[in-house]
């Protein structure tokens, strides 16, 4: 099924009074993609758009506090492609929103390993580590963080690394 195809399902659902906050949107859409899957029995290949689609309704769902659903989706994206950091991210922040660091510092740990300069990742990456009590690991995270924010001159990253030392200081 298509992207376009999908949403126009959803909207008709939506016009019709379906009560899509239950509605399991996120296998709606794995299975819609397994559905066409290639012969050999893999995942579609989607074009950048599918993948742009797939990529709103995780974000939608995280939005939604639907956070196994959007992981399914990001899930997904990343069998797709598993070097995407930014899929690796959005389920990383899942996993830390449904209170699971360990989970989340695993995904964050590869994105930094891939090459993602976002410091946002690595301030998550701190988060993690002090809600596993490990101080050291969260102290050269949030140096990692500092570095990147510094380089793009990012202050609101930079504010809540100084947060996160002052509170791990106290």
């Amino acid at each position: 099924m298509n992207a376009l195809l999908y949403w126009t399902c959803i909207d008709q659902d939506v016009a019709m009074g379906a009560d899509t906050e239950s509605a399991d949107l996120a296998n709606v859409a794995v299975e819609s993609a397994v559905g066409s899957a290639t012969p050999s029995g893999g995942l579609p290949d989607f074009d950048p758009r599918q993948r742009v689609a797939l990529r709103v309704l995780g974000r939608g769902l995280m939005t939604a506090g639907q956070y196994a659903q959007a992981r399914a989706v990001f899930t997904a994206l990343l069998h797709l492609d598993p070097t995407h950091t930014g899929d690796l991210a959005a389920a990383a922040e899942a996993f830390q929103a449904e209170g699971q660091p360990a989970q989340a510092a695993s995904l964050l740990q590869v994105c930094l390993l891939l090459g993602s300069a976002e410091a946002d990742v690595a301030l998550r990456l701190a988060e993690c580590h002090v809600a596993l009590g490990n101080a050291s690991a969260a102290q050269v995270a949030l140096d990692v963080a500092e570095e990147c924010a510094t380089k793009v001159h990012d202050a609101a990253i930079l504010a809540r690394v100084a947060i996160m030392r002052n509170g791990m200081a106290a």
